[in-house]
């Protein structure tokens, strides 16, 4: 039974990542050939790398001193409010696909790939920066 549990559950991993452009399969008379696609346009991994922009240029601000640190040494226990603001809006941001579901799709629209990826990341910079703001008046009280 647990074998059969984990197969189930590497197929429905498999057929996600295959539906999110990471992964395709083909099929051969003897079996399946997995390789990855071309993952520089894949919509998931830019937006990913636009949060990652944007907790940069946060910490920038907050820490300008620590600029040159790795982002993960500056999630420890011992970060200000401000920073860990920051990671709870990240936190929902990608816990929530109908927050980043919006941009994952503009990424995919026809048009100039360029044009298209400076306007979202662009949009998802100030989308991110209004979610921060918003919660930060609301933790001040000034709603």
């Amino acid at each position: 039974m647990q074998i059969m549990g984990n197969f189930h559950l590497q197929l429905t991993m498999m057929n996600q990542l295959m539906k999110k452009g990471f992964i395709q399969k083909k099929r051969t008379t003897a079996t399946d050939i997995i390789r990855t696609c071309n993952l520089s346009k894949n919509p998931y991994i830019l937006v990913s790398e636009g949060v990652h922009y944007w907790i940069s240029f946060v910490i920038g601000i907050f820490l300008p001193d620590q600029k040159g640190k790795k982002l993960e040494s500056q999630f420890d226990s011992n970060v200000s409010a401000s920073l860990d603001l920051v990671r709870k809006v990240v936190k929902q941001f990608v816990g929530q696909p109908r927050q980043y579901q919006p941009f994952i799709e503009r990424l995919q629209a026809n048009g100039d790939f360029k044009d298209l990826y400076v306007e979202t990341m662009r949009d998802l910079q100030d989308y991110l920066t209004d979610a921060y703001n918003a919660k930060a008046f609301q933790i001040n009280g000034l709603e």
